[in-house]
């Protein structure tokens, strides 16, 4: 195989990189829980980025407050990772494709 090939190839490779770090810093995923009362926004590390809650939250016992925002921060956090996984997998793919046309 020529340099210049083997350099296509790692250009290619590069770009289909810096498209799935693009895609991973755009993702959110949003929450809301089922009554409406918390909705929760996550990145992609599933860290929670928003917090909104009802005014009608501050009728419920802190408890339930706690666990309606718990859950809704998890389920926001488990759709950005599957969000993010999603990109992985997609780069994995297009970067074996590449590796088995380099190979032809």
């Amino acid at each position: 195989m020529s340099v210049e090939k083997v350099l296509g190839h790692v250009e290619k490779q590069l770009e289909l990189i810096e498209e799935a770090l693009a895609g991973l810093s755009a993702i959110t995923a949003v929450y809301a829980s089922p009554d409406g009362l918390v909705v929760t926004e996550a990145d992609a590390s599933g860290a929670l980025v928003g917090l909104w809650l009802d005014e009608t939250v501050c009728q419920l016992p802190g408890d339930d407050v706690g666990r309606l925002i718990v859950r809704a921060a998890a389920e926001a956090s488990a759709l950005a990772g599957a969000h993010r996984d999603h990109v992985f997998s997609a780069l994995t793919s297009a970067v074996a494709t590449l590796a088995s046309r380099s190979l032809r």
